[in-house]
């Protein structure tokens, strides 16, 4: 048996069984950030993902794979592309809020998330691109829309 370890950065796009964490906040009118930051954020469109994933079948590949899309982007420069306006707030304050509102079952987004919004987090899927032929379709422009997709 060989086993292959996908793990997808933030996945977008038409067809999830349910939001993920970030087209829910991504798509957002007036998305809190952290005041001072603009971290790098990696987005991939779901069908680049689904590509992954069958390049990951292939007879012989196995291990831990890290599945990304286009070149990372600031998160404010994303959320210009998808017409937001982010309200900057206060990491102090914006922790207080998300852990009441977690501690009620008020939110999804657990506290520790917030590191997201301060700090980039980069992966590099270069192990994948080595032992399959998966290279990514949507360019960053076209992950960016995905977030709006129709259902």
């Amino acid at each position: 048996m060989e086993v292959g370890v996908a793990r997808p950065v933030s996945l977008v796009g038409h067809g999830l069984t349910r939001d993920s964490e970030a087209m829910h906040y991504l798509r957002r009118k007036r998305p809190p950030v952290l005041m001072g930051f603009n971290p790098k954020i990696q987005l991939l469109h779901v069908e680049d993902f689904v590509s992954a994933i069958v390049a990951l079948c292939a007879p012989g590949t196995r291990g831990p794979f890290n599945i990304s899309g286009p070149p990372p982007a600031s998160l404010h420069s994303v959320l210009d592309a998808l017409g937001a306006r982010p309200i900057p707030v206060p990491r102090l304050l914006l922790d207080s809020v998300v852990d009441r509102l977690w501690s009620l079952r008020a939110s999804r987004v657990r506290p520790e998330e917030l590191d997201f919004l301060q700090y980039s987090c980069i992966v590099s899927d270069a192990a994948l691109r080595k032992a399959t032929d998966y290279r990514p379709s949507f360019g960053l422009l076209d992950t960016i829309a995905a977030v709006n997709a129709a259902y």
